[in-house]
C-alpha cells in the first residue's frame, strides 16, 4: 500500500508487536494485574492468552518496558523478554542458557556482580536454580516475560521433568513467569497429555476485544510529529468510521484508523473504505478472522476473500 504521508507520523500500529510506548494504548488493568503479582508477598505467575492479533506480544512488552514506573521499588526486581519464535530454545540446558543470559544482559544487573556473576556458566537446571536462590539472598525477584510460549509446549525435547523443574521453582518463589500463549496452558497440556502441575498456573489474562473507553483512547492519538496535547489527527467523524469498519477489535481497529490516517488526503472515503478491506483480508496471521464475527464489514470481506479464493472456508462457517 503505498501512502502519501510519511509513515513516522502515523500513532495507528497494525501489523507486529508494538515497542514503541508511544503506540501503545490501553490494558491498564492488565498491566496494574501484572505489577501487582509480581509485587505481592507471594510471587504468582501469569498466563497470558488469546486469538491472534489481540495484542499480547504488545502488553507485555510493553509491561517489560515500563515496569519499573508500576511498582515502589524497582531495585527489587528485574525483568526479562524472550521472544522463543524469533530465538527458540531448542533443549532445557539451551532454554536456561538463554534466562541467565537475558537477566544479566539487563542494564540494572550488569552493574551489579553479586546478580552477574551466578548468572555466568549456566550449563543445566541445578546452575540455573543456584543462581536464582543468590538473587533471593539479595532479595531481588525476577520475571520472565516469554513470549510465543507455545513453541516450547510443541517440541518433545521438553519433558514432564523439565515442566516439573520450573514448578519447583515457581513454588519456591525464586521467579515470576510470564508466557504468552495462543490456547490457555491448561489446553496445551491436553494436547500434549502432559501430567505436570506446571500448566497449572492458576492466573492468567485472557486478551480479545478493547473496551470502549480504551478504543476513544486509541482513535484519539495524535500525531506522533506533534505535541502529546495536540488535538487528535483523526477527525470526529473518521473516528466514528474506525470504529463502523472494526468494532473493538484491536488489529482491525488499529488497520481502520491508519488506512484512514494516511488516505484521507486522497479525498475519498470509498477508496480508504476498500483499501481496509484489502488489507485486512491479508493478513495471514488472521487465519481465523471469520471469529471477528463482530466487524460491520466481514461479510464484504468474506465474498472479497470467497471471489478471490485466498482462504479455504471451513464447513458452517459461510456468512449469512
Amino acid at each position: 500500500m503505498g501512502f502519501p504521508i510519511p509513515a513516522s507520523t502515523c500513532p495507528f500500529f497494525a501489523g507486529g508487536m508494538i515497542t514503541d510506548p508511544r503506540l501503545f494504548v490501553g490494558r491498564e488493568s492488565e498491566l496494574h494485574f501484572l505489577s501487582s503479582r509480581m509485587t505481592g508477598a507471594q510471587v504468582t505467575s501469569v498466563n497470558v492468552y488469546g486469538p491472534r492479533r489481540t495484542g499480547k506480544s504488545s502488553l507485555v512488552y510493553h509491561f517489560y518496558s515500563t515496569w519499573p514506573e508500576m511498582v515502589a521499588d524497582p531495585g527489587n526486581y528485574a525483568v526479562a523478554f524472550l521472544d522463543l519464535k524469533n530465538d527458540p530454545c531448542h533443549t532445557s540446558p539451551e532454554f536456561y542458557q538463554k534466562l541467565a543470559t537475558a537477566l544479566r544482559d539487563l542494564p540494572t544487573v550488569r552493574g551489579r556482580p553479586d546478580l552477574a556473576d551466578p548468572l555466568r556458566n549456566i550449563r543445566k537446571y541445578g546452575d540455573f536454580e543456584s543462581a536464582l536462590q543468590a538473587w533471593k539472598v539479595q532479595k531481588v525477584r525476577p520475571v520472565f516475560c516469554l513470549d510465543e510460549f507455545q513453541v516450547i509446549t510443541s517440541s518433545a525435547e521438553f519433558t514432564n521433568d523439565f515442566y516439573n523443574g520450573l514448578r519447583a521453582l515457581l513454588n519456591r518463589s525464586l521467579l515470576m513467569l510470564v508466557p504468552v500463549t495462543h490456547d490457555p496452558l491448561g489446553r496445551l497440556r491436553q494436547k500434549d497429555n502432559s501430567t505436570s502441575p506446571f500448566f497449572n498456573l492458576g492466573l492468567h489474562i485472557q486478551l480479545g476485544d478493547l473496551k470502549d473507553d480504551e478504543v476513544k483512547k486509541l482513535l484519539s492519538l495524535s500525531s506522533l510529529d506533534t505535541d502529546a496535547d495536540s488535538s487528535p489527527c483523526l477527525t470526529t467523524d473518521e473516528q466514528n468510521l474506525a470504529r463502523q469498519w472494526a468494532g473493538n477489535h484491536p488489529y482491525a481497529l488499529a488497520l481502520a484508523a491508519k488506512t484512514l490516517f494516511h488516505l484521507r488526503h486522497a479525498g475519498s472515503m470509498e477508496k480508504a473504505r476498500q483499501c481496509f478491506v484489502r488489507e485486512i483480508s491479508h493478513a495471514s496471521s488472521m487465519s481465523a478472522w471469520w471469529r471477528i464475527s463482530h466487524l460491520p464489514i466481514l461479510n464484504e470481506i468474506f465474498l472479497l476473500m470467497k471471489r478471490v479464493g485466498s482462504f479455504a472456508f471451513p464447513a458452517g462457517n459461510a456468512l449469512k
